[in-house]
């Protein structure tokens, strides 16, 4: 379905949800109508499967009658748990829920249990539905949904959706949406069509929108699957979030739109980066001429033209648009989407109001400044005297709970406690008002501002939090790194911290090898980082040779590894070949580790010196 087409497709079914009761019962069915058009694709090995919007209706269907009986303890009205990772099956007991007269609440499977045995006590709700957890209350497994044909359709609709914050209390708030909530944020997607019409681009006729962001979360949930599933786009669900999986799946199967949060553009710059480092002279001078040409000009034809190659070994050529949002994008990854052809757009909102608003211009210079546009139709912006955005809106969540308490909305405004500034009607996102950090001499700074400006070439990631009462910039390390390349970050580091102004406020520098995100969390959470275990002044004055004889313990369990023998069998000077039996295969193996262990890149021509872990300590002391 191409572009005219689709803008007449989205005009036409907007009309209809106008003249309806603008309930989810509305939507649900308003979103099912063409039972032909593929909703899901997913890979089985090499073959891609499809799932029409007729075949997850029937599925929905069937499953509302399983959980109709499971569930025949619970009342109408009442609120029902989902704990579960994006898969169909989600889909289906979401919208099943629904149609059983329930509240589905949407479960954050990244919180602890604790926090959420909590909520589940706090509100009552009568019972989870589970892709593998238990919880305290009945719980029913995705397993124990054996769907099966029906005559008659389950048609008890509630009209509310419950959506957890992801704040890092116990007193978790909770966001209730009405039919009619969603209903008005269906009409702004329609409208941005209008000022956007780039974000229906499609290839070859199709529009395909990769799963990578989770359900529960208001972001995944409203502009990702309620979105693009209301006009019956198709969704490419991912097996894992692995970064090679998420760009194998983008290629395989030509996805168009890809919204997610800043830690997936800035691992797919940094991957870039450092692959181009390795590359001969000529090859990295003839990249930054072409990049620096696309900033000077802003031309995104040229953009089109000169990366082609670039984009072949990121997404590939069938991206149409890409949406950053959930918090701060550095400036740099920002700008380098853009250059190298793919449009990246900043965007906004939360889990009390939705998504509120998105970067539609397609001026280079508006895409790459980090500004998160206008808000949409049903949403109005103002700023407090404390320069903090403050939302309201037809498309804001109806009720916003905090331990079981109604939370007040004065004038109907929501403070965000996002601090921003508003330039010719864009806004700009400065950082956190609970986040702000005050230096010494008063100085108040939005880390997550400054953090987005930052550029120290080799730190991984870096994070601004108060450490043991000091304003502090904590710079995630490669576990390996030497005393060197400490040095020189630290130099770096300090040269940022001057060029930005904020020298009079940062009071420490520190280093961690410890992930600042955490495994399985999407967004930086500072009093996380100010927890983690920091090297010590003495850690980073510790000589060349001590920090190598961590590496060589390293090298040595991966030839362990790559031979399958004992660690203790294997001396320092020991030939692989000679001395260990090794053979080509288990060479390539263990070339491929130790690659990936200490993320350096081993050419076929310095293979020809390294046979034994001393040869490999050698090496390593040069690259690292």
């Amino acid at each position: 379905m191409g572009k005219v087409n689709l803008q007449k497709y989205v005009k036409d079914k907007t009309e209809v949800l106008k003249a309806s009761d603008k309930s989810f019962k509305s939507i649900y069915n308003l979103t099912f109508t063409d039972k032909d058009l593929v909703m899901f694709e997913y890979s089985v090995g090499s073959r891609i499967n499809k799932l029409t919007y007729g075949e997850v209706e029937w599925g929905i269907e069937s499953t509302a009658h399983v959980l109709k009986d499971k569930l025949s303890f619970a009342s109408k009205g009442d609120i029902i748990g989902l704990y579960a990772q994006n898969s169909v099956t989600f889909v289906e007991v979401f919208w099943a829920l629904l149609k059983c007269g329930f509240k589905p609440l949407l479960l954050n499977t990244r919180t602890d249990l604790i926090r959420l045995e909590n909520v589940i006590k706090t509100y009552n709700v009568s019972a989870v539905i589970s892709d593998g957890q238990d919880f305290s209350v009945s719980t029913v497994k995705f397993g124990d949904i054996v769907k099966q044909p029906f005559t008659d359709k389950v048609d008890d609709f509630a009209d509310e959706i419950i959506v957890m914050s992801s704040g890092t209390t116990l007193n978790s708030k909770l966001c209730f949406y009405s039919g009619k909530d969603f209903y008005y944020q269906l009409l702004d997607s329609a409208n941005i069509i209008k000022t956007c019409p780039e974000i229906i681009g499609n290839y070859k006729g199709e529009i395909k929108l990769l799963t990578f962001l989770p359900l529960y979360h208001i972001f995944g949930l409203a502009a990702m699957f309620m979105w693009f599933s209301f006009y019956q786009r198709t969704f490419v669900l991912l097996p894992s979030l692995e970064p090679d999986t998420i760009t194998y799946t983008i290629r395989k199967h030509k996805v168009t739109h890809i919204f997610a949060v800043p830690l997936l553009w800035e691992t797919v710059y940094k991957k870039f980066r450092f692959a181009l480092a390795k590359k001969d002279a000529k090859t990295i001078r003839k990249f930054e001429k072409g990049y620096n040409l696309v900033k000077k000009t802003k031309s995104r034809f040229l953009a089109k033209k000169l990366f082609k190659p670039v984009r072949e070994l990121i997404f590939g050529d069938s991206i149409r648009f890409l949406i950053s949002g959930g918090s701060g994008i550095p400036h740099n990854v920002l700008e380098f989407f853009n250059v190298i052809g793919y449009r990246l757009s900043n965007g906004y909102g939360m889990s009390e109001v939705g998504i509120t608003s998105v970067e539609t211009s397609s001026r280079f210079v508006h895409l790459t400044d980090g500004s998160i546009g206008k808000p949409f139709t049903h949403v109005e912006y103002k700023l407090n005297d404390s320069g903090e955005l403050l939302i309201k809106g037809n498309s804001v969540a109806s009720k916003i709970y905090v331990n079981g308490k109604l939370e007040p909305r004065p004038d109907g405004y929501y403070n965000s406690k996002d601090v921003a500034v508003c330039i010719n009607g864009r806004y700009f996102i400065k950082g956190r008002a609970d986040d702000m950090i005050v230096g010494p001499d008063g100085e108040n700074i939005n880390p997550e501002y400054y953090e987005t400006q930052i550029n120290i070439k080799g730190a991984v990631r870096v994070c601004i939090t108060t450490v043991d009462n000091i304003p502090s910039l904590v710079i995630e390390v490669n576990k390996y790194s030497t005393k060197k390349v400490l040095d020189s970050l630290q130099t770096s580091a300090m040269e940022e911290i001057s060029r930005l102004g904020i020298n009079g406020v940062i009071g420490k520098i520190l280093f961690t090898s410890d992930s600042i995100i955490g495994n399985g969390e999407i967004k930086l959470n500072r009093k996380k980082v100010a927890k983690l275990k920091f090297k010590t002044d003495n850690d980073i004055a510790l000589s060349q040779d001590v920090l190598l004889d961590e590496v060589g313990l390293k090298v040595k369990e991966l030839f362990a590894k790559a031979l399958s023998i004992n660690e203790d069998d294997i001396l320092p000077d020991a030939h692989f070949f000679f001395d260990l039996n090794g053979t080509s295969l288990d060479y390539f193996a263990l070339i491929s580790d130790i690659s990936n262990e200490f993320g350096i890149q081993i050419l076929k021509d310095q293979q020809a010196d390294l046979y034994t872990i001393n040869d490999f300590k050698k090496f390593l002391e040069s690259v690292l």
